[in-house]
């Protein structure tokens, strides 16, 4: 999912969060998702990627499983699995 410009390549916000969630484990800091896909740990920044996440759930079958609970990222399978529960 990579979007070209000109000869510079950009990825688009779903790509981001796709691989921040690979990389974490499916569960992710919301301020820290928002960091990367807006550059801003701000309040707005998360409501914003909050916004982005259900539009995507509506259209993507990749986002149905991903939900924002406790202002965290968490991917419906990795559910169980939270930072010092479980390791590996």
């Amino acid at each position: 999912m990579l979007k070209t410009t000109k000869r510079l390549v950009v990825k688009t916000k779903k790509a981001k969060l796709l691989q921040l969630l690979e990389a974490h484990g499916g569960n992710i800091s919301l301020a820290d998702a928002a960091k990367e896909v807006y550059g801003s740990r701000s309040r707005l920044a998360q409501e914003r990627l909050e916004r982005a996440l259900a539009a995507y759930r509506m259209k993507d079958v990749r986002f149905t499983n991903i939900r924002v609970r406790g202002r965290r990222l968490v991917r419906a399978d990795a559910a169980q699995c939270r930072p010092g529960v479980c390791e590996g």
